[in-house]
């Protein structure tokens, strides 16, 4: 198969440094050209690692704010940019880039894969949805590939007419390393019982409800620590109030840890990972505790449901039930040693089998090969109708 110049636009260089390094690396040694346009912040030092990776700053991508002035201007941006790079292929992942960029690309008739990395908070709102319903489906038109991370929101685009069945295609998130993401054994600093909280502090990610269930667990059981890890973004609107998260710490009912860049020693040392999230498109923080033998607790909602299996490797609950939360938080610290180690093997044994990073990043091989071999045929059902 031929080797492409495929571009990777996407709202953030956390979000390339946290979920798309491995696939750039893996294309580039696959042979392909990789151009990233991405806004520039701290996480631009992805680059140390991928320096064969050409980084194009956009000027004009603000993913916290709908300025329809603004985003006039990333149209502009993102169309003189495919025009002057001219890739085969671009991948969009995030909605803005979902959205505009595949608009750009279609514009131009260059080829696109919008990625659907979950709806979350953004779905959630009157105003979001208008926006799914109008132009995130105008704009999906233009692609000749969505991928979807879990099987709930491929059903509901298809379901919704937002696009056409025949483009959707499910890969599942974008991986894990189970080979990084290995248990060793840890001496724990204490005998307490860890629960953990990974990930950004979100309303929607549950944090609040995880809270709750704490206080209502500890006055059920004793010798317990809830942990949390995470970032504060003041400004995203579905951001925790920092007063709430100030005043759990100060009253000690969560031992914060702020951001982590690797969290494998805190997942080490936890007995089991909680996520009540409202909705993800695959959670990666349930991913890697899967893959370092962790039990977890989640909620039977999409993106988190994929992940376990209830009392086989793990509890699920509905979202937004502090009670049931709670229950299942007491349940799992009454498990027996022995059955808590054998839903971490079993959680170890579902990333290797479905979610390790290898068969994500064949995924995107297949879906390269797929798009290629259809332009040859394409270009060889021209041909034959000249003759």
């Amino acid at each position: 198969m031929r080797k492409l110049k495929i571009a990777i636009v996407a709202n953030s260089c956390w979000n390339i440094y946290n979920f798309r390094k491995e696939l750039i690396r893996h294309l580039n040694m696959a042979g392909h050209q990789l151009i990233v346009i991405a806004p520039v912040d701290e996480y631009i030092h992805y680059l140390n690692d991928n320096y064969f990776t050409r980084h194009i700053a956009l000027n004009h991508l603000n993913p916290k704010k709908i300025s329809w002035f603004k985003d006039v201007l990333l149209l502009r941006e993102l169309y003189a940019i495919y025009k002057r790079e001219k890739p085969d292929l671009i991948f969009h992942y995030t909605i803005k880039p979902n959205i505009i960029g595949s608009l750009a690309a279609g514009m131009l008739g260059i080829k696109s894969v919008s990625t659907l990395t979950g709806l979350g908070y953004a779905f959630s709102k009157w105003k979001y949805r208008i926006i799914f319903n109008t132009l995130y489906k105008w704009a999906l038109r233009q692609n000749v590939k969505v991928v979807f991370q879990n099987a709930e929101d491929l059903k509901l685009f298809v379901a919704n007419k937002w696009i056409d069945e025949q483009k959707a295609r499910l890969i599942p998130g974008s991986g894990v390393d189970t080979n990084k993401f290995r248990l060793h054994q840890v001496q724990k600093d204490n005998a307490n019982f860890v629960y953990l909280f990974v990930g950004r502090l979100l309303k929607s990610k549950g944090l609040s409800e995880f809270v709750h269930a704490a206080m209502e667990t500890r006055s059920i059981v004793k010798q317990v620590e809830f942990w949390v890890i995470g970032e504060l973004d003041s400004s995203n609107p579905d951001s925790i109030a920092e007063m709430d998260l100030l005043h759990w710490t100060n009253t000690r009912i969560i031992k914060y840890f702020g951001h982590q860049n690797d969290v494998r020693k805190y997942l080490s040392k936890a007995d089991v990972i909680v996520l009540p999230s409202y909705r993800e498109g695959l959670s990666r923080a349930i991913l890697e505790a899967l893959s370092m033998e962790k039990p977890v607790i989640t909620t039977n909602v999409a993106g988190c449901m994929e992940l376990v299996k209830q009392n086989w490797n793990g509890f699920l609950v509905p979202p937004k039930e502090i009670p049931l939360l709670a229950q299942a938080m007491v349940n799992m610290y009454n498990l027996s040693d022995d059955a808590r180690l054998k839903m971490g093997k079993n959680s170890r044994q579902l990333a290797l089998d479905k979610y390790d990073l290898n068969i994500v990043l064949h995924a995107y091989d297949d879906l390269i090969d797929e798009l290629i071999f259809e332009e040859v045929l394409t270009h060889q059902k021209q041909r034959d109708s000249l003759s």
